[in-house]
């Protein structure tokens, strides 16, 4: 910003220089509470001077805008301290029923859900809760095989009955494998999905350590106990170690990668690279479409392994067919949605609940869904009326809106007037914050109540939006009409 003295012992200064100068000196005490210009300053950049030809237009059109300018703080001001009263309000409401409340029932009183009809409530349901595709197309698959089939598949993985990993993790290695040798992509792609098994970022987010503190290796993929791939950065790497203590071999594997200049995870890549040539998934770890045989932890299988794959396989190939055609048919509908879960976000394939509810076919999973969304509707209902009448994303893009016509202001005068929206937009997304953990509370407890007072078990298990009922500011959303009401008027200044 130019020295505002110099600028005014000018005698020919322009009417935005003027302007500009006003400007500068109201935000300047606004801050401050001091002025920056004497009277007589002020009177010679308002009262003092004679304007030319068209100057006193050019200087009344700044002047409006900075008028406009300082409509729209006090609106923003205002709108924002209204918004975040709302918010606060709900969260205690909520805060205090969550607090006292035993049974679904008592969050469905009439006063709770005054305004609000069951047609809003239902379509908020229905938005806000899902099934997992590939969980219902495994399940699916499942409940249509045999039951010595089921019975055989079991004593491979007993968790095969309400956990799709184990086949999912066959099925990939099959589809990658079944031509005899795996490409490059698929090899890249499958490197990928075992580091994500054992590694996770976020968890070592959560626990504020080191590389090594996101390594979690007690777990498998297909038949590999995953710990192996770590067995096998060792042994390629030379660094020994003893087999009863994985925790030490972790320690050890982060000490040599320090000093190699590189990262534990492009170790393992490298070592799970190395190994997918010299045979893993072939003769190290068979996966079941290449096994023979039958013995498992569990006892013996009285089909061979490669046999109850191909079983599993044929009527996945069915199953899918058939989906394809409920997707068609557009009696389901199937998209992909982003979920973060401990700060790493995934793209998930999901059965909309809308689509679910509408489908006229007699179908197991469709029945489930229903059943759970009835049990679950007292705690969406809670969470409808606070997003009818709080409604934290719009009044958040409101607020975001005012900033952008802010800025527009600060760049005409080169001065910022953002800095104060951003006071407000900050203040306001925590107030949020506050209200979405009551809501994550919220969420346990819907989910909590469907598994507590349901007469069955749900292998097709509801899911709610991201994980829980809240918030995600992020979103896009409309915004009020005084933000289009400030366009149209700063679009008269020609401020755009």
């Amino acid at each position: 910003m130019r020295n505002l003295n110099n600028i005014i012992k000018r005698s020919n200064l322009t009417p935005f220089e003027r302007v500009a100068t006003l400007v500068r000196h109201n935000v300047h005490k606004q801050k401050t509470g001091k002025d920056l210009l004497t009277e007589a300053q002020l009177h010679s950049l308002t009262q003092g001077w004679s304007s030319r030809t068209g100057e006193a237009n050019e200087y009344n059109r700044y002047l409006e805008i900075a008028r406009l300018e300082n409509s729209m703080s006090i609106d923003a001001t205002t709108f924002s301290y209204k918004a975040e009263l709302s918010v606060v309000r709900h969260q205690r409401v909520l805060a205090y029923c969550l607090g006292n409340t035993k049974k679904g029932k008592d969050l469905n009183s009439e006063t709770m859900m005054e305004g609000l009809t069951d047609e809003e409530c239902l379509q908020f349901a229905l938005a806000h809760t899902y099934l997992e595709y590939r969980d219902t197309l495994h399940f699916f698959t499942f409940e249509n095989l045999p039951l010595e089939v089921r019975q055989d598949l079991a004593l491979l993985d007993d968790s095969v009955g309400f956990s799709k990993r184990y086949l999912d993790d066959e099925t990939t290695l099959y589809e990658m494998m079944r031509n005899g040798k795996i490409t490059k992509k698929d090899a890249d792609t499958l490197i990928d999905t075992i580091i994500s098994r054992f590694y996770f970022e976020g968890i070592k987010k959560m626990r504020g350590g080191t590389e090594r503190d996101g390594f979690m290796i007690g777990d498998f993929f297909a038949e590999l106990p995953l710990k192996e791939v770590m067995h096998r950065v060792a042994h390629d790497t030379g660094i020994a170690w003893k087999d009863v203590d994985e925790e030490k071999l972790l320690d050890d594997i982060e000490e040599f990668a320090k000093e190699k200049d590189v990262t534990m995870v492009s170790l393992a890549k490298e070592s799970l690279r190395s190994w997918l040539d010299d045979g893993l998934f072939i003769e190290h770890f068979a996966p079941m479409f290449a096994s023979n045989r039958h013995d498992t932890w569990n006892g013996n299988t009285k089909k061979d392994h490669k046999e109850l794959f191909g079983i599993w396989y044929t009527e996945l190939e069915k199953s899918r067919k058939y989906f394809a055609g409920l997707f068609s048919a557009r009696k389901l509908k199937r998209q992909e949605v982003e979920m973060t879960i401990l700060f790493e976000t995934k793209v998930v394939e999901i059965i909309t609940g809308e689509s679910l509810y509408m489908c006229s076919e007699d179908l197991e999973f469709v029945r489930q869904y229903r059943k759970q969304l009835e049990l679950m509707l007292p705690f969406s209902n809670f969470a409808c009326f606070i997003d009818k009448y709080a409604k934290p994303v719009r009044s958040y893009r409101t607020l975001c809106e005012f900033r952008k016509l802010g800025k527009r202001v600060s760049d005409t005068f080169d001065v910022d007037f953002t800095s104060a929206y951003d006071e407000l937009i900050e203040s306001y997304a925590e107030e949020v914050k506050l209200l979405n953990h009551e809501m994550r509370k919220l969420t346990d407890m819907a989910t909590e109540h469907v598994y507590k007072n349901a007469d069955e078990n749900f292998r097709y298990g509801i899911h709610i939006t991201d994980g829980r009922f809240g918030f995600d500011l992020e979103e896009e959303s409309e915004v009020l009409n005084v933000i289009e009401k400030y366009k149209e008027e700063f679009k008269k200044l020609n401020i755009t």
